[in-house]
């Protein structure tokens, strides 16, 4: 992925407050299921809109909207953006799996200051 391309973020509805700020939880893979690799929209290959439709209705996932995260921000935290298709073709990770629980507040707030910064790419 380029360095200015975007990993977008689907924004769970139990992360997201009534007045619109978001936590950073949104950018921490969950430890249970997703083993240090955060789930994303490769935006090179889906828009912000198609990737909320995608979601919510062929995954049949949950979203308050769309955040993104540009590839060489999350480099700069000494992380890695990486294409992977084995879930669907527009499917790319951040790889935070090096990282300890502990460790991953940092990034996680930094890529939730980005992406907020940026903006709502998409919601409903």
């Amino acid at each position: 992925m380029r360095s200015d391309s975007l990993a977008l973020r689907q924004v769970d509805p139990a992360f997201k407050s009534p007045d619109g700020s978001v936590t950073s939880q949104v950018f921490k893979p969950m430890p249970e299921k997703d083993q240090g690799l955060l789930s994303a929209y490769n935006s090179e290959l889906i828009s912000p809109t198609k990737a909320y439709t995608h979601f919510t209705e062929t995954r049949g996932g949950r979203s308050a909207g769309v955040l993104g995260v540009e590839v060489a921000e999350v480099n700069e935290l000494g992380l890695q953006v990486r294409e992977d298709p084995s879930e669907f073709n527009e499917h790319a990770v951040v790889d935070m799996a090096h990282l300890s629980k502990g460790q991953v507040d940092r990034p996680a707030k930094a890529m939730r200051a980005a992406a907020v910064k940026r903006g709502w790419l998409h919601q409903p």
